[in-house]
């Protein structure tokens, strides 16, 4: 039931709690001081002071039911921390921020939540101490605080901002820079800042973590200024923009002279240029490396090139042709080309045009149809009127459709048909150069023709040392025809090169032939279908054949040699793996059959061979050691040296005899390890080695830096 007036007296009120002090982390329910309060719950006093310890925390009244109207309680926020004080429903009645002193008193107690009403409580400063009160984006003049943005110019890359940069209006004076934002976490939601680009270059502002207008990186081009403002955790601009007196602007400047010509000032970021004065060189005009377009109009005088480039662009930039206008662009870091179409105008006769702006200034035009060419005569084929279809028929037939010499003689004829006929005499080299192709400076670089006398086509390379290439397209191949039938195809894709051929006869077997400067055949390689047989032939009468090849020093080696005449074939191995080092001779039927080494001594067929040396001073090991018997018979003491040779295989294998009376030492060369095993480690033993008189020894490289020996008469 409510507590209210019953027998028609005075309000009867509950005794009450003066002041009350609460600290808190959690909320906290009140009770109205009545006898049925609960003890240890606090109850709703007359003056309470209050300190939520952590943020959004609440302190909720009890029942407005159980007490009448009227009844007050002044509430004070004494902590850090904002605290809302709630009716019995939850509904909200005050929120009072840190310092903040609210009184509120219930007008209508007859529901759960009743109805309040609150007032705050103030006080007065007799004056202001605005110093005091003045922090970022503030200036206190006089009693009064007024708004402040103070600037600061930097041109030092990167620009670093802190907290204390708040309401600063930070100006970029160089030319491309960064400057990094603080972290917006640390600053805190509404921290803000001010930056202008006043430089030459783009100035890329960067937060630490977040993103800048939805991006990584924020670009200011020269002139652009921003209000830079975060949440914190993103970040956003305020007014970004670019001043410019209009969308489309144009100027002129005088550029004469040679050299870099660096835009600057008023200069730059304009969009139509117009460059004059006189060159005394080539210029390159130097423009900021930062996104822009140049329209750019060449007016220069004197016959030099003008170009347009960044500073740090590689190269000499895009070439403006003189009397030329062009569209270029520059994407931050090159100037590029906006139109790859650009021709100088007019287009010179060497380029294919005429030399001139108009037709009456071509060298002579003619009506074929009415005019008849004189000698010497530049001229276009031409129906003046394009109507006249017997003027177009009498061209195809007039005998002055041609272009004739200085001497009236005919190279050039042309039909309607789109036949052309390029004549020449063919009486001197240079007469048989029916079409010619030139070089810019005027040298004659390739000629195609045919002399009278001949039935050949003559293609040429004119140029010193020049090769002759026939190419086709990424996917086509290149064939080559001989007598009407293919011969040769090239194919693009597969990279391989087929030779064509019948291979009924031993003639046609010879697909590629080799002959001297007389046309007489040397050799030939080819295949016959009749035999199945590749043949590779020496075709000189009486000459033998070999096929040869470097070892790794550099050094030849004959792996084969044949004699026709003695039918004998020799094999030398040389280095090749697993045949072994050794001079080998298999002769034919009009030797019997046998094996000769290099001094022509018999073996067996089938039999191994091995070859013996003799040696008599000192010696370093080569790969001409390899697989032979040594023999040290004379010569006193001498030493064989082992050494780190590349061109010695690993498995190189050689034996050394000692027959004289005197020792060999057999040492180890600069950063090679000689082993030996004795029995008593399973690792060998490393060290130089001496081989007694009538000692025999077996020498094995087994890698690049180690080799092995064993025998007998080692110590």
């Amino acid at each position: 039931m409510s507590f209210t007036e019953i027998f028609g007296g005075n309000v009867v009120y509950p005794a009450g709690q003066t002041y009350l002090e609460l600290t808190f982390s959690a909320d906290v329910q009140l009770q109205w001081p009545i006898e049925q309060a609960i003890s240890g719950v606090p109850v709703v006093a007359s003056i309470m002071d209050l300190d939520a310890t952590l943020p959004g925390l609440n302190v909720d009244l009890p029942d407005a039911r159980q007490v009448s109207n009227g009844i007050q309680s002044v509430f004070t926020n004494f902590g850090a921390n904002t605290v809302t004080v709630r009716d019995a429903d939850g509904g909200a009645i005050v929120s009072l921020d840190s310092g903040q002193s609210w009184l509120a008193y219930l007008t209508d107690n007859t529901t759960n939540a009743g109805s309040w009403r609150i007032f705050q409580l103030g006080a007065t400063v007799s004056v202001a101490n605005a110093s005091a009160l003045a922090g970022a984006g503030l200036k206190a003049i006089a009693t009064t605080l007024n708004q402040s943005m103070p600037p600061a110019s930097t041109a030092i890359t990167p620009v670093t901002l802190t907290d204390a940069d708040r309401a600063m209006l930070t100006i970029w004076t160089g030319g491309v820079g960064v400057l990094d934002l603080p972290a917006a976490a640390t600053v805190g939601a509404d921290w803000f800042t001010i930056v202008r680009n006043s430089g030459t270059g783009d100035l890329t502002v960067t937060p630490p973590s977040g993103l800048i207008n939805g991006f990584a990186t924020l670009v200011l081009s020269p002139d652009q200024s921003t209000f830079i403002v975060t949440d914190g955790t993103n970040w956003f601009t305020v007014g970004l923009g670019l001043t410019a007196s209009s969308t489309f602007d144009f100027v002129q400047i005088n550029v004469a002279g040679s050299g870099d010509y660096t835009l600057s000032g008023s200069e730059l970021n304009r969009i139509a240029y117009r460059f004059n004065g006189l060159l005394t060189n080539d210029r390159t005009i130097i423009v900021p490396s930062t996104v822009q377009q140049y329209w750019v109009d060449n007016s220069t005088t004197g016959a030099f090139s003008l170009f347009v480039k960044t500073l740090p662009q590689a190269g000499s930039g895009v070439e403006v042709f003189q009397g030329g206008r062009q569209i270029v662009y520059c994407d931050g870091a090159d100037v590029v080309d906006a139109d790859t179409s650009q021709f100088p105008v007019p287009l010179p006769v060497v380029s294919g045009g005429t030399g001139a702006t108009a037709i009456a200034d071509w060298p002579v035009v003619k009506d074929l149809a009415v005019d008849t060419p004189a000698p010497g005569d530049f001229f276009v084929f031409q129906d003046i009127d394009d109507s006249d279809q017997n003027k177009k028929g009498t061209l195809g037939t007039f005998p002055a459709s041609q272009l004739v010499d200085s001497g009236g003689n005919v190279r050039v004829s042309a039909e309607l048909l789109g036949l052309m006929q390029l004549r020449s005499d063919g009486n001197t080299d240079g007469e048989i150069r029916t079409m010619v192709g030139t070089h810019q400076d005027g040298t004659i670089r390739w000629g195609v023709g045919q002399p009278t006398i001949s039935t050949d086509l003559i293609i040429e390379n004119l140029m010193v040392g020049g090769d002759i290439e026939i190419r086709s397209g990424p996917a086509s191949p290149v064939t080559l025809y001989a007598a009407g039938t293919l011969r040769v195809v090239a194919s693009s894709l597969a990279g391989q090169v087929d030779v064509f051929a019948d291979g009924n006869t031993d003639t046609e077997a010879h697909y590629i032939q080799l002959k001297d400067s007389s046309g007489n055949i040397k050799g030939s390689w080819g295949w016959t279908a009749t035999q199945t047989r590749m043949h590779i032939q020496n075709l000189i009468n009486g000459q033998d054949f070999e096929l040869r090849g470097e070892n790794f020093g550099g050094q030849p080696r004959t792996y084969l040699f044949a004699d026709p005449d003695a039918e004998t074939t020799f094999l030398y191995a040389g280095n090749l793996p697993g045949i072994g080092a050794q001079d080998r001779t298999a002769a034919g039927a009009s030797t019997g059959g046998v094996v000769v080494d290099s001094q022509s001594n018999p073996f067996p067929v089938g039999f191994n061979v091995i070859p013996g040396r003799t040696i008599s001073t000192n010696q370093t090991l080569d790969d001409d050691w390899i697989g032979r018997m040594w023999e040290k018979a004379t010569g006193g003491a001498i030493t064989i040296t082992l050494p780190n040779d590349t061109n010695i295989p690993q498995g190189a294998t050689i034996m050394l005899g000692n027959i004289d009376t005197e020792n060999i030492s057999i040492n180890q060369g600069g950063g090679v390890t000689l082993r030996w095993f004795d029995g008593t480690t399973t690792s060998g033993l490393i060290g130089n080695r001496t081989l007694a008189s009538g000692g025999v020894a077996t020498i094995r490289k087994s890698n690049n830096t180690n080799f092995q020996i064993w025998g007998v008469g080692l110590s």
